[in-house]
């Protein structure tokens, strides 16, 4: 393998895809730079599967597991699969319910308005808070018309944020016919789309109501299913329509050019319903016109950016029955102008609403997001850091020294609740060839600290180093060729003792050829040289945070990826040089308090894999040496620290320092013991 194959695919998250029954299907057809891939929790019954298109449901999941964490799990593994770049969301519940998974993988989030999403459900409070959260951290807003376009901003959207983009029809299944050569005697008006509320076709029917004694020749035809059905033929019998309205029902996709081309006007009185719902722009007025209807329609949302009012068709204000009845007769009475009219609006869809040349304005759309994202980065160094602002700065300056194009890897510095001014260390080595980013937590250890790295991180590769770690230049090309050439695997580099901050790789080539006999980062995982896929990282879930403080929850991520089937493979090549400068005796209740922590934590990482290895990992034994030496925490031990310190033995003071921090680790493993009822022994 020559690592990972970055196929650029975009996520399509919807509840429930209906496939031909909806417009996303005609979008997402006919794609061509990106693959799309579908996440939806039902699959309708116009879904025609095929191999270029993946769905995936949440429904395969079982019943018995069909909790919210499961579905997300679900997608989760999918979207991690499938090398997901972006995701977009199609209607604003559905950005809703993706964002917290796409804040986990860190993926861009793209979210479409509709009309119940933007005009209904804000009325909600609980979904209105959760739509101005989804606002924040949304990327892009994308709508259907320029009046949805503001009721989107009046809801708290940032506006720069907001893009209209007009969604598209297929001009060429829609073909264009002329109606004043229609020999027909009867003259048929065409209404056609759901029957609800927002649809307004009661008021239609009332305007043709009004017609049926002066035009004698005109029907009305009625294409659609939906709750108000009964409602509308009640009404037929009210207005005596009797067999001047006839309802077809719910047709199939291809069936709707056939009645429009049978049809010489088309009525469409949109309305606001009283729950608010309003329309985009409805794909069915563009058919239309794109066929040649002349159209009769309302001031409504945003029907007047598709309808222009005396040249492409006419409009009057909503719920407006004498407005629609007079210029509906108006059209009656005037043949001749048909073919202007049709004329018009074909060309108005073709050149704004046709479907091909707003899916590549939406690719560009798409390809910018993740540009700006991903573009031509590699790597991803995250660094954790707690009030080390020198020795920070020092690592900084030697990663921005690398042999390795500057336009492929980022630095991530998170600030683990520092307060010795490493924010504005950090912004003034901010260089424009170089990705350096900057993030702060609240105190709570590296490990989180890492964790918000993974997050954050745009590579396709992970290198974790520590804030006292310096890389030669050669560090970062190492571990990529490491992955290139190796596949899936973990990287490991040595590390090297140094107490030199100014010439840290004079004598690099001397420590090759000794073949790092002061390596000290042992055979295990340790973060302080190591890199990984972030797919792998998120796969697992990131550095486990039920561990506390300092130690061994390296060690435990590096089992669970070794699960995985990744094997850890050492590139001695890829050196580093860990700053440690000597240890003083003023450093002895920081050590041994970090030494309980270890000691603790040993235990909670055996609880978490109970197998021999880890067991002896841990060094239970120190248990029984502590026993031996359990003086060294009392008065007598502290005089021989002391005695030692002041004859400047600096043997027997490191001698009996490590005895103290064996009896601070003993104590934190006996801790650790109670605490999580564990036996060692």
């Amino acid at each position: 393998m020559n690592g990972v194959v970055m196929e650029l695919q975009v996520a399509y998250s919807v509840r429930r895809y209906r496939g031909l029954k909806t417009p996303l299907y005609g979008e997402i057809k006919n794609l061509e730079r990106l693959k799309p891939v579908v996440l939806t929790e039902v699959v309708g019954k116009w879904v025609l599967r095929s191999s270029k298109l993946k769905i995936f449901s949440s429904s395969s999941v079982p019943w018995w597991r069909f909790r919210y964490r499961d579905r997300h799990g679900f997608f989760r593994d999918v979207m991690l699969k499938n090398q997901i770049r972006l995701v977009r969301a199609y209607m604003a519940d559905s950005g809703i319910r993706i964002w917290p998974l796409c804040e986990q993988l860190n993926l861009p989030l793209i979210t479409s308005f509709h009309g119940l999403d933007v005009s209904t459900w804000p009325r909600w409070p609980p979904y209105l808070r959760n739509l101005r959260q989804l606002f924040e951290k949304g990327r892009i807003f994308l709508v259907r018309s320029n009046a949805m376009r503001d009721d989107v901003v009046n809801l708290g959207c940032p506006a720069d944020k907001v893009r209209v983009l007009y969604g598209g029809i297929d001009t060429e299944e829609f073909r264009f016919r002329n109606r004043s050569e229609s020999q027909n005697t009867r003259l048929r008006i065409l209404m056609c789309g759901r029957l609800i509320e927002k649809k307004g076709f009661a008021y239609g029917m009332k305007a043709f109501a009004r017609l049926r004694k002066k035009h004698t020749n005109i029907e009305l035809r009625i294409v659609g299913g939906g709750p108000l059905r009964l409602n509308l033929k009640l009404l037929t019998k009210i207005l005596h329509l009797g067999e001047k309205v006839s309802f077809s029902g719910e047709k199939e996709p291809k069936d709707i050019p056939e009645e429009m081309w049978n049809a010489q006007i088309f009525l469409a009185p949109s309305v606001t319903s009283r729950s608010g719902n309003k329309e985009g722009i409805p794909n069915v007025i563009k058919e239309a016109m794109a066929t040649g209807l002349p159209v009769v329609s309302t001031r409504h949302a945003g029907i007047p950016e598709l309808v222009i009012d005396g040249k492409t068709g006419f409009l009057v204000p909503e719920k407006d029955v004498n407005g629609l009845a007079d210029r509906l007769g108006y059209l009656i009475a005037h043949p001749e102008i048909w073919d202007d009219l049709g004329r018009q609006g074909r060309k108005v869809v073709e050149e704004k609403f046709n479907l091909f040349k707003q899916v590549r304005k939406l690719e560009k759309i798409y390809q910018g997001v993740i540009d700006e994202d991903f573009g031509r980065l590699k790597v991803s160094i995250v660094i954790p850091t707690h009030n080390r602002k020198k020795i920070l700065a020092k690592t900084l300056d030697c990663l921005m020294l690398q042999g390795y194009p500057n336009n492929q890897y980022e630095i991530i510095v998170v600030d683990d609740g520092s307060r010795d001014g490493t924010k504005e260390m950090v912004k003034s080595k901010t260089r424009p060839e170089i990705v350096l980013r900057y993030f702060y937590q609240k105190q709570r250890g590296p490990h989180f600290a890492r964790n918000l790295g993974i997050k954050k991180a745009r590579g396709e590769i992970v290198i974790f180093v520590d804030s006292d770690i310096f890389a030669p230049p050669n560090f970062i090309l190492e571990h990529v060729k490491s992955h290139e050439a190796l596949g899936d695997v973990v990287v490991s580099g040595p590390t090297v003792r140094t107490g030199n901050v100014d010439n840290v790789f004079a004598n690099i080539n001397r420590r090759k050829t000794k073949k790092l006999l002061f390596d000290f980062s042992g055979p295990s995982l340790i973060t302080a040289n190591l890199s990984v896929k972030r797919r792998f990282l998120i796969r697992v879930g990131g550095f486990d945070e039920e561990f506390i403080g300092y130690g061994w929850h390296d060690w435990e991520l590096g089992l669970r990826l070794k699960k995985l089937g990744l094997k850890v493979k050492r590139n001695i090549n890829a050196l580093a040089y860990h700053y440690k400068r000597k240890t003083n005796l003023s450093d002895l209740p920081s050590l041994r308090e970090k030494g309980r922590q270890r000691g603790r934590n040993a235990v909670l990482y055996y609880k978490k894999h109970p197998n021999l290895r880890v067991k002896f990992g841990i060094r239970p034994q120190s248990l029984i040496f502590d026993r031996l030496i359990g003086w060294i925490d009392k008065d007598f031990g502290e005089m021989l620290i002391l005695r030692a310190a002041n004859k400047g033995s600096r043997w027997q003071l490191r001698l009996l320092m490590n005895w103290k921090l064996l009896h601070a680790y003993a104590e934190g493993l006996r801790d650790g013991m109670r605490k999580h009822k564990v036996r060692l022994f």
